[in-house]
Parts: C-alpha cells; sequence; structure tokens
C-alpha cells in the first residue's frame, strides 16, 4: 500500500477555495452506492483550481481520478 502525504495538496486545495473532505466512504458519491473511504476528496470550484490541483497530483506523483456526477461508478471497498 503506498503511502502517500497529503497535507499539502489538501492545503493548496483549501488556498484555491476547492472544498475539501478527509476519509470520505466514496459510495456517498455514486449512484451505485458502492466504494470504501478516500483519503481525500477535493470539489474545485473552477477549472482553473481543478488545473491547479492534477497538475501537482502529477508533480507530487500523487495518484487521483476525476469523478463526474458518480453515475455508472464502481468503486472498490478496498
Amino acid at each position: 500500500m503506498m503511502v502517500i502525504n497529503i497535507t499539502e495538496l489538501k492545503n493548496k486545495a483549501l488556498t484555491l477555495g476547492c472544498e475539501v473532505k478527509e476519509n470520505v466512504a466514496m459510495k456517498d458519491y455514486t449512484t451505485f452506492k458502492t466504494g470504501g473511504n478516500c483519503q481525500l476528496v477535493i470539489s474545485p470550484k473552477s477549472t482553473g483550481a481543478l488545473s491547479e490541483i492534477i497538475k501537482e497530483c502529477n508533480i507530487s506523483d500523487i495518484p487521483y481520478t476525476v469523478l463526474g456526477n458518480g453515475s455508472n461508478v464502481l468503486v472498490s471497498d478496498d
């Protein structure tokens, strides 16, 4: 299991005005109501903020998934 430091990413997201939640049950974000916990969920308020968050993830080698409305998505319970 990869251990990643998300503190800097969280702080960056907050300075960009994003909504940030930690240890989130992904079942609350999918129409099929499946999925275990996610370390960090960031909801950007603009395309610019989204772009900055993705850039930070790529630079820091932090894996991410962009999730739209959560329809037709199965998220692992792991």
